[in-house]
């Protein structure tokens, strides 16, 4: 499987106007960060997580959102959207597990429901995204390389 290096590949396209797309500034800035952490498969938009043993279910979580995002604002998925089944078997979890987590991203406004029961980032709370996403990266980086 062909993956793609989002610091040099990720191509940005500037005539979506979705309500959950963000700026280029901002998405080239989560782009660089995730560098090292994530790949995403050229052909499925899958998320390749790089050391998913280091994580929790919440950056687990996290990082499949992001991976859907960056896979659907590169033509690669239909959707940035996840609905929590999708997100129970992207993290090999049961859905019983899945709550708990998804409650503590949601009350952070790291996260949000749509009305049709879908997940995706709050992009309201660029802050936060980015501040989880270096946590991450900082967690993966160092600590895989111990």
């Amino acid at each position: 499987m062909e993956r793609l290096d989002w610091l040099y590949s990720f191509h940005i396209h500037s005539n979506i106007s979705h309500l959950y797309a963000i700026s280029e500034l901002y998405l080239n800035s989560l782009v660089e960060l995730s560098h090292g952490i994530i790949q995403i498969a050229q052909e499925s938009g899958d998320l390749i997580i790089e050391d998913v043993s280091l994580l929790n279910h919440g950056e687990k979580i996290f990082l499949h959102l992001l991976g859907n995002y960056f896979a659907w604002k590169s033509d690669l998925k239909e959707n940035a959207r996840m609905s929590l089944g999708e997100i129970a078997d992207k993290i090999g979890v049961p859905m019983t597990t899945i709550p708990s987590p998804m409650n503590t991203l949601t009350k952070n406004k790291i996260i949000m429901k749509s009305e049709k029961g879908l997940y995706q980032l709050n992009f309201e709370n660029y802050k936060k995204i980015k501040e989880m996403l270096q946590r991450i990266r900082n967690k993966v980086l160092n600590l895989g390389n111990k």
